[in-house]
């Protein structure tokens, strides 16, 4: 559930030897301060060490690549010159980071695809981290889980199969953009981005929220496919996608201290915050959908056999049919029988309504499985969300 974070311990005292054997120090001071860099090429959690490195490019390629994919991320401790305490900022994607798990024994409890670059964290894998983070820099875990956040990820992925069936049959289809589509507005929100067919976001001033596709991201960052040119990652992409589609769903944080969402209110201003109220923010999570207006006017069903009917036929008859269906389920029943009717010529009044409810009708048995894409989209958030809870 959580991806990067950013938050920092203050008045903390750093041992010599920490300093020594995984710092850095900045050669230039700034403000009267001593800034130190951790040094990740020298821990021995290290995906890679520079040590382990041999002369061949490909080799050299490959350390290059993990260990710079966190080259946005950093720890820094910071203190004023003949001091020994100062404040260290932690800024990590706790997933994707320069740890390599495989060298953990005591974190064999680490789901086996706990690697996997769809993989979601769960409760165990949280605190397990953190406490790594508190042994690997000799802070007590006490003082370490109470670090104050001020920036955080919170999302999950959820996959979807591109071919819909009940009961064996294929009833319809849907891809990331048709998927996409169904996102309309976020309330009190109003620059929204599309990015064609692979994303969109919805940008606030200290918060965004982002629906995308995760297999494209994860083919850009080299997390699968990495030794692949681009014309055999498009294509390994495209092969992928005819069967299935990954939907990240994504809240990030940008300034903790401005994030005024009354729900998240006490559960995630720091680490211990997070890890006592797991369930609850998992909860929130998904009501942060409530605010989305979705564009609910399509389902994988109609959107088939329309298409069907638009590749043999220039007719419209059923586009229009498709515009009254969905302005009955609109307005609703009743309002169209007590207001809309009564304003027809009454020898065609009959008719009119006859008409209407045979097309509504027609398209509610089109759509009978229920399978709009807003439908999908929540069950499917619903149920991953639900497999991250903590019993």
């Amino acid at each position: 559930m959580i991806d990067k974070i950013k938050f920092y311990i203050e008045n903390v005292r750093l041992k010599d030897d920490v300093l020594k054997d995984k710092f850095k120090r900045k050669p230039n001071s700034r403000n009267g301060n001593e800034v130190y860099l951790f040094d990740h090429f020298n821990s021995v959690f290290v995906k890679k060490n520079i040590d382990e490195v041999d002369n061949s490019p490909e080799d050299e390629e490959e350390a290059y690549i993990e260990n710079v994919k966190h080259q946005n991320l950093y720890i820094l401790y910071i203190r004023k010159i003949d001091t020994k305490v100062g404040k260290l900022i932690f800024h990590q994607n706790l997933r994707r980071n320069w740890i390599n798990y495989i060298k953990l024994q005591f974190l064999r409890g680490f789901e086996g695809d706990f690697l996997s670059p769809t993989y979601d964290l769960k409760f165990n894998d949280f605190v397990k981290i953190i406490d790594l983070y508190a042994n690997e820099l000799n802070i007590p875990k006490n003082i370490f889980w109470n670090a104050t956040i001020t920036q955080l990820e919170l999302g999950v992925n959820l996959k979807f199969d591109t071919r819909l069936k009940k009961d064996k049959k294929l009833v319809g289809t849907i891809s990331m953009g048709k998927m996409l589509s169904c996102f309309g507005r976020l309330k009190n929100v109003e620059d929204k981005h599309s990015y064609g067919n692979h994303g969109i976001c919805f940008k606030a001033k200290n918060f965004e929220l982002s629906i995308y596709d995760k297999l494209k991201r994860i083919i850009k960052t080299k997390e699968i496919f990495k030794k692949s040119g681009e014309r055999a990652k498009k294509n390994n992409q495209r092969k992928l996608s005819r069967v299935t589609f990954f939907l990240r769903y994504e809240l990030r944080i940008l300034s903790m201290s401005h994030f005024n969402q009354s729900a998240f209110k006490n559960r995630i201003g720091t680490l211990k915050q997070i890890k006592d109220n797991w369930n609850e923010i998992l909860t929130v999570l998904y009501e942060t959908t409530d605010d989305i207006e979705f564009y609910d006017f399509l389902s994988p069903e109609i959107e088939t056999k329309l298409m069907k009917i638009g590749l043999e036929s220039k007719g419209l008859e059923k586009f229009k049919d498709l515009m009254i269906y969905n302005g009955l389920k609109k307005i609703g029943y009743e309002d169209f029988k007590n207001f809309i009717v009564p304003l027809v010529n009454s020898k065609v009044r009959t008719k009119f309504e006859s008409e209407i409810l045979q097309v509504n009708s027609e398209f509610r048995d089109m759509s009978k499985y229920g399978n709009s894409y807003e439908r999908k989209f929540l069950r499917a958030l619903e149920t991953k969300l639900n497999s991250l809870r903590i019993s």
